[in-house]
């Protein structure tokens, strides 16, 4: 059976990421949490409610993430998408969603964004790019 498990976020890091190693295993690992936007109506305004993602990076990619990478800082990466379950405390069963890290695309330094964007205006507004297409004499096939 053919299939793909991936998951490609950009969003803003909520925490600074802290670095740990497994007591079993001697594993070094990294969690975060990302927020990527969403927006919803409330009357007649529409409000941000970003979704937030929770990350885990394993190894080398753990631990430079964890050097380099700020709370409020833009980050893509490309994930594989786990769910688990388990009993908590209270004997209740429990289950997660969460994102394994398989790369980290890029990153862009909270304060490099505010002085590349610092107008406020994302990239990729129409002052940016053409509106309509340019017109074409002949299709190329």
């Amino acid at each position: 059976m053919l299939g793909l498990n991936k998951a490609f976020l950009i969003g803003h890091v909520g925490q600074d990421p802290e670095i740990k190693t497994s007591p079993n295993k001697g594993t070094t690992y990294c969690k975060l949490t990302l927020a990527t936007p969403n927006h919803k109506k409330e009357g007649e305004t529409w409000v941000d409610h970003p979704d937030w993602h929770r990350l885990t990076l394993f190894g080398l990619p753990a631990e430079r993430v964890a050097k380099s990478v700020k709370k409020g800082d833009t980050l893509a990466v490309e994930c594989t998408i786990r769910h688990g379950k388990w009993t908590d405390k209270d004997g209740q069963q429990r289950y997660e969603t969460s994102l394994l890290v398989d790369r980290v695309l890029w990153t862009v330094p909270k304060a490099q964004r505010a002085e590349e964007f610092g107008s406020g205006r994302p990239p990729g507004q129409p002052e940016d790019f053409p509106v309509s297409a340019p017109e074409v004499d002949q299709i190329p096939f």
